[in-house]
């Protein structure tokens, strides 16, 4: 098997063809799309060096690892990581052919050559369950005996129906009453949901953008369109075609955008990515409005999943179902895994005295 590295975004570009054609006839991730790395890639090089680890064989390209490595932290001790570029926006699909577990072996063992960049942990994830290159990397680890955790995160989704009434059948009555009173106080206060499909960088600006720096999220600087380079991201995402399918649900009032839920299409199954609502109209549940909605509309006959990303507490209203997916951390020294295991028992611990503590609190008094 032949490994070839690339270090320039120039050279990624020119590979997308031969990397599109890895993913033919299989679902796939968009946050794995070439379109998608390649937008990360260009907006966020600053972070770290980026390598395109590409593995051939007799038959041609049969794996491409985008990587991406940067300053990361274990507790507060600054360590060396390297992590699927753009990784943790959504699960972690690596493109390949043929065997998974030898295209694994090879990338562990370029990380561990003199021509890597340094690196002290690797992160590897969310996947789903029993993903094939997962399963390589963790057994090349072990072959090495190198130290790793195996992390499980919830994956809430949603299946969907050709049609919102047989949907909405699969609802409890509960969940039912709630968009119809939802939807109806929403139409008494003026306020209108607009799908716009593939919107411009103009309209991303206009609606996320603004939304996202007077949301919680953007006070609290965590919404990407507040930033400088997350606004040359989705300039950059918005730009270029394919792959994917941006939707973008904007909630208005009077024609003002006042909230936004936008998602990513790809082989039927909408990726619900980032979502934002101005504070004055929380009463509104804007949130749940814009889901809703979506929900609606995605009950075409055309998409077959809602895929919420991350679990978080406000999504348990919409009764998900889940799917067990994993995050690996591959540790290089037995150091390293030492100063991991103690974080992470420390963090635990805490967790668990937390807990307890109003049960002591609740039996003193």
């Amino acid at each position: 098997m032949h490994v070839r590295v690339i270090d320039s975004l120039e050279d990624f570009m020119a590979l997308k063809p031969q990397y599109d054609a890895l993913s033919s006839g299989t679902t796939h991730s968009p946050f794995s799309s070439h379109r998608w790395l390649a937008a990360w890639w260009d907006t966020y090089r600053r972070l770290g060096p980026v390598r395109a680890v590409c593995l051939s064989d007799e038959k041609g390209l049969s794996m491409v690892v985008p990587v991406q490595f940067s300053r990361g932290s274990i507790g507060r001790i600054p360590v060396h990581k390297v992590s699927f570029l753009g990784g943790g926006w959504g699960e972690v699909d690596v493109r390949y052919r043929g065997d998974a577990a030898a295209g694994a072996e090879e990338l562990v063992r370029w990380l561990e050559s003199g021509a890597a960049p340094s690196w002290s942990v690797l992160h590897f994830g969310p996947a789903v369950e029993g993903d094939p290159v997962s399963l390589g990397l963790m057994d090349a680890f072990a072959r090495r005996r190198r130290a790793s955790t195996r992390t499980v995160v919830p994956g809430p989704y949603i299946p969907l129906a050709p049609t919102w009434e047989a949907f909405a059948q699969t609802r409890s009555k509960n969940f039912r009453r709630t968009v119809k009173r939802k939807q109806s106080a929403a139409d008494e206060a003026g306020l209108t949901v607009r799908l716009i499909v593939d919107p411009s960088a103009a309209q991303i600006r206009e609606t996320v953008g603004r939304v996202s720096r007077e949301s919680w999220q953007g006070k609290r600087g965590v919404a990407l369109a507040t930033t400088a380079e997350g606004v040359r991201f989705y300039d950059a995402v918005a730009a270029s075609t394919g792959e994917f399918q941006i939707d973008l649900a904007v909630l208005e009032a009077q024609g003002r955008c006042v909230g936004y839920l936008l998602g990513l299409r790809q082989d039927g199954v909408f990726h619900a990515f980032d979502t934002g609502f101005l504070p004055e109209f929380a009463e509104h549940s804007p949130g749940s409005l814009l889901h809703y909605r979506m929900l609606q509309l995605l009950c075409d006959g055309s998409t077959v999943e809602f895929n919420f990303g991350h679990a978080h507490d406000y999504k348990e209203r919409f009764d998900p179902a889940y799917r067990t997916k994993i995050e690996l951390d591959f540790y290089r020294t037995p150091a390293v895994a030492g100063l991991a295991g103690t974080v992470g028992w420390l963090k635990r611990r805490r967790a668990a005295l937390l807990r307890v503590k109003p049960k002591q609190e609740q039996g003193v008094s």
